[in-house]
């Protein structure tokens, strides 16, 4: 059975390197070996306390080193700030009452200005074509005799 260390160590170790890449960068870590690892983990032997203590350590320098390079990237995209402030939940008596709408209800928000396309202005389907649908999209089936 694992000790109380090694599920400490087991979990320092995947949150920083993953689920299936954890072993040899915490064993490099701790100064171990990787077989010794999984020997910790069935039960034979274990961590110290300063084990676990130096993993704690190389999780911190890791995390301040993500937070350096996150910090980095903001600057240079230069969104320190939110885009847009948060959304906030209207209550019934604040929120705008409800508009019932008319004319063509298929054009919507920002195409509610522009005409509906015409299939001779994409030109798409093209007459005399068979078309048919398959996984990956629509394909050309043969031509229609």
């Amino acid at each position: 059975m694992k000790s109380r260390y090694m599920r400490h160590i087991e979990a320092i170790g995947t949150s920083m390197y993953g689920r299936h890449r954890w072993q040899r960068p915490t064993a490099r870590i701790l100064g171990a070996d990787r077989r010794t690892l999984g020997r910790w983990r069935d039960g034979v032997g274990g961590p110290t306390v300063k084990d676990v203590f130096r993993m704690i350590a190389a999780s911190r320098e890791h995390y301040s080193a993500v937070r350096q390079a996150h910090d980095a990237a903001l600057q240079a995209l230069q969104l320190d700030k939110p885009a847009a402030p948060a959304r906030s939940i209207q209550t019934p008596q604040s929120a705008p009452p409800f508009a019932a709408v008319s004319g063509n209800r298929n054009r919507v928000g920002v195409f509610a200005d522009f005409p509906p396309l015409k299939t001779s202005e994409i030109g798409w389907p093209r007459p005399g074509l068979r078309y048919r649908i398959c996984g990956s999209g629509i394909r050309l089936a043969q031509k229609a005799n």
